[in-house]
């Protein structure tokens, strides 16, 4: 399990041989939906929030189907006043619109590989969380936008 605020950190696999690193979840996707019309979303943060490596791409699974998938160089921009130490990314945010598995019990996968030679070696999920929203800022791949309101009701994964 992981506490409050913590990060998931996760093998990437051999990207030789095109393996990949899951750690899949067995979990009923909650019914936040009180007017009627269910809402649920994965929402977490990803990256290694280090500046080297050669990127490695993530992905959210359900049911084996795919839902969500980025990938994510790791490389870092120097900073103006040491161009010799490069800065870290900033994490990435998305979110996975699970409202038509509501009420479902499911196979929840995130999964990751390491790109070209797996150099990014620390691959990381921060914060996942099952939410009845998600922020507007998170990159989904549902087509939409998701709904923003303020004090929405949250399930932690961890």
């Amino acid at each position: 399990a992981v506490g409050r605020d913590e990060s998931i950190h996760q093998r990437a696999g051999d990207p030789g041989s095109g393996e990949e690193g899951t750690i899949p979840w067995l979990v009923k996707v909650p019914e936040f939906g009180a007017t009627g019309e269910d809402r649920s979303y994965l929402v977490f943060q990803y990256g290694s929030m280090h500046p080297y490596g050669d990127g490695a791409n993530y992905m959210v699974r359900v049911n084996g189907a795919g839902l969500w998938k980025r990938y994510r160089p790791e490389v870092g921009k120097p900073d103006p006043t040491r161009p010799d130490v490069p800065q870290p990314v900033p994490l990435g945010m998305g979110a996975v619109n699970l409202s038509r598995f509501a009420g479902k019990v499911v196979v929840l996968e995130l999964a990751v590989d390491g790109h070209q030679t797996g150099v990014s070696e620390s691959i990381m999920w921060h914060q996942p969380t099952l939410a009845a929203e998600a922020p507007a800022k998170a990159e989904t791949d549902d087509g939409g936008k998701p709904p923003t309101g303020p004090d929405s009701e949250t399930i932690d994964l961890r």
